[in-house]
């Protein structure tokens, strides 16, 4: 009687240990998102009408991260979709644009295999590609994946990054990403400890320069950027305004 009475609390037991490693693991591998808000402004341009209002929402899974990007203006909305592996390796792109008459314009996509990626323009119903060796060694980002790409950057190592970026007009460009500083930055959003992340894009004879803050603390998510998004986009300075989860 005892020895049965001493299996069944071993096989309880067991059973138990198993039954919570179970409910660890799926609630491990549960979705979650991050939501962030911006404002934009032209650096040469501080008229309100220039203003632009950009949202961000991360989807996180086990295997990869969906950024949905919307950029608001007074003449028109740009819906950007990227996906990314789960540390921020870059997967497909898309762009789309909803002029103030309400149509929907499908602009450009991105997307990528193990040796090349592939830049596709829709304009006047016609359609362009072109096609880019991937770099051995170089990690490739298309618009915003950067800042998912930047998270895992090496910080305080004394490290430079070389990165091969494509964007959705088909210009590609390298650039080289260095950590300056460590810097408190005051938003609309709050006081953020950050890194100061510099860019150097290399374009032909010119080495323009993009400074963004992202912040210390993980998920080392932007805080502030001045510059341009492209080789020939007007240069902006923008702001976090919220931040979803809120951070104290």
């Amino acid at each position: 009687m005892t020895i049965r009475y001493c299996f069944k609390l071993v096989l309880f037991f067991i059973l138990w240990i198993v039954f919570i490693l179970d409910c660890s693991l799926s609630s491990a591998g549960e979705p979650y998102t991050e939501e962030y808000a911006y404002e934009a402004i032209p650096t040469k341009d501080k008229g309100k009408d220039r203003k632009e209002f950009i949202e961000i929402k991360l989807i996180h899974s086990d295997q990869q991260i969906i950024c949905n990007l919307q950029r608001r203006s007074s003449e028109a909305q740009e819906i950007i979709k990227i996906e990314t592996s789960s540390d921020g390796k870059f997967h497909s792109a898309t762009k789309d644009k909803i002029d103030n008459f309400g149509k929907y314009i499908h602009i450009a996509e991105i997307f990528r295999d193990e040796e090349n990626v592939y830049a596709r323009q829709f304009s006047n119903g016609s359609l362009k590609t072109k096609k880019y060796s991937i770099l051995r060694g170089k990690p490739l980002a298309v618009d915003a994946s950067l800042l998912l790409l930047m998270r895992f950057f090496p910080f305080d190592k004394n490290i430079e990054w070389d990165v091969f970026m494509v964007d959705f007009s088909q210009y590609s460009i390298s650039v080289r990403v260095v950590q300056a500083d460590i810097e408190n930055i005051l938003v609309p959003a709050g006081e953020f400890e950050c890194y100061r992340m510099e860019v150097i894009v290399k374009f032909f004879i010119f080495r323009a320069k993009i400074t963004y803050w992202i912040t210390k603390k993980e998920p080392h998510f932007l805080v502030k950027h001045i510059g341009k998004r492209g080789p020939f986009t007007t240069a902006y300075t923008t702001s976090l305004v919220s931040v979803k989860p809120e951070v104290k």
